[in-house]
């Protein structure tokens, strides 16, 4: 079964990634009964977007959809995936878990990615929480992400 969860006009659909990617542009992405502006209902097949996820070697295509009341694209992308980040995002909390509990990165991933979402972190929470929230990063990033915000994003949208 697939369902829809509308985040903005990025809609997260729960899917079997390496089914899309076998199946390409024949993956049967499913069409959303109202545009997310507008409501309105007739939705258009609006093409494919090429997208790169880290556990797979080549790209995706994901499908796009258009309302023509009043223009609004929306995209398709599997769930369990920050905008904009192609690394599940349970990935990243475990390499901050594993940071924070015994003090290294986790293995087969760069160090580097993964200091970026450390930093990023500490500045969302910083941000959105306080200071008192530095000792406690790992609850503060399932708080942030309870709340809608992305907590290893480097942009401080609410």
């Amino acid at each position: 079964m697939i369902t829809i969860e509308v985040r903005g006009m990025v809609m997260e659909v729960r899917c079997d990634v390496k089914e899309v990617q076998e199946s390409g542009k024949g993956y049967g992405w499913p069409r959303p009964d109202r545009c997310p502006r507008c409501k309105g209902g007739r939705i258009w097949g609006h093409g494919f977007v090429w997208a790169f996820f880290e556990s797979l070697l080549e790209g995706l295509f994901l499908r796009r959809y258009r309302c023509p009341c009043c223009g609004c694209i929306m995209r398709m992308k599997p769930a369990g995936y920050f905008q904009g980040f192609s690394v599940m995002s349970e990935k990243i909390r475990s390499s901050l878990a594993s940071r924070l509990a015994c003090g290294s990165w986790l293995k087969g991933m760069g160090s580097s990615r993964q200091r970026h979402w450390f930093l990023a972190l500490m500045r969302q929470v910083t941000a959105h929480l306080d200071v008192s929230w530095l000792d406690r990063l790992l609850e503060g990033f399932d708080y942030l992400l309870d709340r809608g915000i992305v907590p290893v994003s480097r942009s401080f949208k609410t």
